[in-house]
């Protein structure tokens, strides 16, 4: 509301006109958006906590006259000090006019006044007034009285951070008092807040550019100087009441940001209150937004005086010196000053101003004694103790690369590295390190690495990270990738050390120092690179020894890997599955059982061999474990066993592979080449191998699968003989077809030197061959293949005989045909309690059997005149004598039968009265070398 005053002036007024202030009280308002005409603020209650009241000269025509206009800070200190009691209606009205937020700033402007130096008191607020201590009383109650409290919105809050005003926090309206503070600290700063601080510039075509501190805050001390003291009086006062602000303790060791921004925008209760009374969680949240206000008054304070102390050193020197060695500044972007306040990355510009003024504080003719001073007494809030320890620590480093004294450059080194790990969690690692590797302080930088790493993590949360998880987020994957980049960082420095030609030039480093120390003779080094590792292997991080261990695994090509195997990294590759590293040290140093584990391991679980390399590997497995003494008969039947199976499955792949183009399986869906992958991926068991061999029709495969299986009842009854039965169908046809009988007998002598008995069934065998090459009518021709002579009925049992087929076993399987042709009653013909099919069996006629019998008898006479052989004969004498314990009930059979034929019976009789009489003249075997058998009838 507006109001009218009026001045009674004796005698006739002539003119009027304003005093104007000086410049020191212009107020510059830095938007872009204001006109040259009103960039000065001229609004009376933002500017009235510095500028004079408003005076007017007035010209009369008796004489002239000096008018002071009231602001309503003047209005408020006289009704204070006149007034009664803190409850008088004038002063009520004042603060309901003005608002209260406003009245409260105004008693907060009074109550400042007393610390505020007499020399800077000219351009206060209440310049031809006594400031007393009871006028400041007053100021303070009349504040808290009509302060109020903090409050829960009725139509909510929203959050809002904002310079020049009142921050509005989720859930809470805050008292008159807490928005009057905020209100008198945004128009204490309001002259500095966007003014920009630095400037870059750019300098020629090259696009480099370079920094200035701008003369617009430098070269006006005595605005630097107001606005610090009225900052500094706005503390006092926050010190003099610590219950309006009292910090929580766990926002002791927050980022800047947090500090500044956190409680205002997130509403993070104060520790330990969550259970308050609803009043009492306002208060609280009221008391956390007047901590960052007081943060931010520390900060700016500190800030101003840093800015001051800048104006003795020489910037046109600063300037340059704060450029890299390509002539580009440091700084990238201009600065403002309240950025410096707010962002971490403001922190950072004026820490480089500070490293570049130890760097060459000669040059800029400022002792380093000076500098720690006055960031310890004016700045502890912006510097903390780490950033003067960093400091500190950075000058130590700048004297050992000046020094020529080894001891010196020793004792700098050492005393750098004690600042260094104290602050290990707060500091670039690298480029600390960097500086001590180019002072062949190696040994220190990986103390440094290595103690940062348990600084940054002293819980150990970064080893519960796993690092082959796809999504790396969480505070443990944070923690993890800081750690590994402090071990990263330390071995880098053995890489040096390992590779005495290689010089490394890494420019991340804070001294811009050009010295080279001369290089460290090769034998030292080589001391020097052991002592450091063998130092790294003793460490108790768990999780650095992994990245040591990896980085010996990755450099295998020039140091012996096995000489630092002990337990822990023994255990180490264990656990990783490293079983490829484990067998090649097992096997050098004679740990057989151990190496043939491992490769045992490694063929079954590796990812990255074929099905070859996998079958190389269990050889080798099988050799180790024959070698080493203490394995068991167990062992080496399950590594036999394994090996078996994969080369069964390696023959399976290479019929795939042969077939692959002709080859599908349309009834199943299976594409041959993921098949083929399949197989060359990973071992399988005996059972699969068998379901693909049958699926795709491999028969010899198929029957090579049950051959090496210890599991015959998983296999489906039946399946050797329909095997066997496409198998000879297949091979008949070929002869047929080529006209030779050779291939016949090569796969069947093959099929017979991999087959066992039960799955090359002789039986079964020469039922089948039997049948079609009788089909075939090649029993009693020889015309179409060159390869039969002499008798071509003989031709099956002579070439079972050159498979290594035994006399027993054939003499079995044509004496069970024979009992299947002689019987009369219908009964079918089992083998191994499948029966045979009728089309695969010889018809009962007269031919077939007079052809069964006459080859028994010849294989008899085989028998016979094996039996008058030394045992050095081929044939086994075993089994001759297993063939003798039943060829006494088969004779009397087979001349009984052999008179019934009219046809050719007479000659086969007198050969089998010979093979008789055989039998009868022989008794018991002798001693002597030659094998002889009893015989009765």
């Amino acid at each position: 509301s507006e109001t009218l005053s009026t001045l009674l002036v004796h005698g006739k007024s002539l003119a009027l006109a304003e005093i104007p202030l000086t410049s020191a009280y212009q107020i510059i308002d830095k938007s872009s958006d204001v006109t040259p005409e009103s960039k000065y603020i001229f609004n009376e209650l933002a500017t009235q906590h510095v500028r004079p009241p408003r005076e007017y000269v007035c010209l009369s025509n008796n004489g002239v006259q000096l008018l002071v206009k009231n602001r309503p800070i003047d209005i408020l200190s006289n009704m204070l000090i006149s007034m009664n009691s803190i409850e008088d209606p004038k002063i009520r009205a004042f603060f309901n006019q003005h608002g209260r937020d406003e009245g409260c700033c105004m008693c907060l402007m009074i109550a400042c006044s007393k610390h505020i130096p007499q020399k800077f008191t000219e351009g206060s607020f209440h310049r031809n007034s006594f400031i007393s201590e009871q006028l400041i009383r007053n100021a303070e109650d009349a504040m808290f009285k009509y302060g109020g409290k903090p409050e829960r919105p009725s139509g909510g809050g929203h959050s809002k951070l904002t310079h020049g005003g009142p921050v509005i926090q989720q859930g809470v309206s805050y008292s008159a008092s807490h928005n009057g503070l905020y209100m008198y600290f945004s128009r204490i700063i309001s002259p500095f807040w966007n003014l920009p601080i630095i400037k870059v510039k750019r300098q020629d075509e090259n696009a480099k550019h370079h920094f200035i501190f701008t003369n617009e805050v430098l070269s006006n001390d005595e605005l630097i100087q107001n606005v610090r003291h009225l900052l500094l009086s706005l503390k006092q006062f926050m010190d003099k009441y610590p219950g309006l602000h009292k910090k929580s303790m766990s926002d002791q060791n927050q980022s800047v940001q947090h500090q500044i921004y956190g409680n205002l925008r997130n509403g993070q209760m104060y520790g330990g209150l969550v259970h308050l009374h609803k009043e009492d969680h306002m208060k609280d949240k009221e008391r956390q937004s007047m901590n960052s206000l007081y943060q931010l008054c520390l900060r700016s304070i500190q800030v101003i005086s840093f800015i001051s102390v800048l104006k003795a050193v020489n910037f046109n020197q600063l300037n340059t010196l704060m450029r890299d060695e390509k002539g580009k500044s440091r700084i990238s972007h201009d600065v403002i000053f309240s950025e410096l306040l707010l962002t971490t990355n403001g922190q950072k510009v004026l820490k480089d101003v500070v490293h570049v003024i130890i760097q060459n504080n000669e040059q800029l003719q400022f002792s380093v004694e000076d500098i720690f001073r006055i960031l310890e007494r004016d700045c502890e809030n912006y510097f903390n103790q780490a950033d003067i320890k960093e400091f500190a620590a950075f000058n130590e480093v700048k004297l050992a690369y000046r020094s020529d004294d080894m001891n010196q450059i020793r004792k700098h080194l050492s005393n750098a590295l004690e600042l260094y790990i104290s602050i290990a969690s707060h500091i670039s690692i690298e480029s600390v390190c960097n500086d001590f590797q180019r002072l062949q302080f190696y040994e220190g930088a990986v103390d440094l690495a290595l103690r940062a790493a348990k600084e940054i993590d002293p819980l150990d949360e970064g080893s519960k990270f796993d690092r082959h998880k796809t999504v790396q987020i969480g505070e443990a994957a944070d923690l993890y990738k800081r750690r590994l980049y402090c071990y990263e960082t330390a071995l880098k420095i053995l890489d040096e050390l390992y590779e005495p030609e290689h010089i490394r030039v890494n420019s991340k480093t804070k001294n811009q120092e050009s010295r080279v120390l001369k290089p460290i003779p090769l034998y030292e080094k080589e001391k020097l690179r052991d002592h450091i590792l063998n130092k790294m292997k003793t460490s108790d991080d768990k999780l650095f020894l992994q990245s040591l261990y990896e980085w010996i695994l990755k450099r295998k090509d020039i140091m012996n890997i096995y000489s630092h195997m002990e337990t822990g990294f023994e255990k180490y590759l264990i656990q990783r599955g490293y079983h490829h590293h484990l067998a090649d040290f097992y096997q050098q140093t004679q740990q057989y059982s151990k190496a043939a584990k491992s490769y045992y391991t490694l063929a079954h679980e590796s990812t990255s061999i074929d099905l070859v390399k996998r079958v190389q590997l269990l050889n080798t497995a099988l050799s180790c474990a024959k070698s080493s003494t203490n394995s068991s008969s167990n062992t080496l039947q399950s590594y036999q066993d394994s090996l078996e199976v994969a080369q069964v499955q390696l023959d399976l792949l290479h019929h795939f592979q042969e077939r692959s183009d002709h080859m599908s399986d349309s009834s199943h869906g299976d594409d041959v080449s993921d098949v083929i992958h399949s197989l060359n991926r990973k071992l399988f068991e005996i059972q699969v191998l068998a379901e693909y061999a049958i699926r795709f029709k491999l028969y010899e495969s198929t029957l090579k699968i049950i051959n090496s299986s210890n599991n015959d009842h998983k296999i489906p009854r039946g399946v050797i003989s329909n095997c066997w039965s496409h198998i000879i169908t297949h091979l008949i046809n070929i002869s047929l077809k080529n006209g030779s009988l050779t291939e016949i007998r090569v796969r069947l002598s093959k099929l017979r030197k991999s087959l066992s008995d039960h799955t090359f069934p002789v039986v079964y065998i020469v039922t089948l061959l039997e049948r079609l090459l009788w089909h075939a009518n090649l029993r009693t021709s020889s015309n179409h293949f060159s390869e039969l002579h002499g008798d071509p009925s003989l031709f099956i049992n002579d070439m079972l005989q050159s498979c290594n087929v035994p006399v027993d076993a054939r003499y079995h399987a044509y004496y069970a045909l024979f009992e299947y042709l002689t019987n009369h009653e219908s009964i079918p013909f089992e083998y191994h309690g499948i029966s045979i099919d009728q089309q695969y069996i010889l018809p009962k006629d007269q031919s077939s059997k007079i052809h069964v019998i006459r080859i028994l008898i010849h294989i008899l006479e085989e028998w016979v005149q094996a039996k008058q052989v030394s045992f050095s004969s081929s044939y086994d004498h075993s089994v001759i004598e297993d063939l003798h314990r039943h060829i006494h009930l088969h004779l009397e059979t087979l001349s009984s039968r052999l008179n019934q034929f009219e046809q050719d019976g007479g000659e086969l009789q007198l050969r089998l009265q010979k093979i008789i009489s055989f039998f009868s003249s022989h008794r018991h075997p002798s001693q002597h070398g030659r094998f002889e058998m009893p015989f009765s009838h």
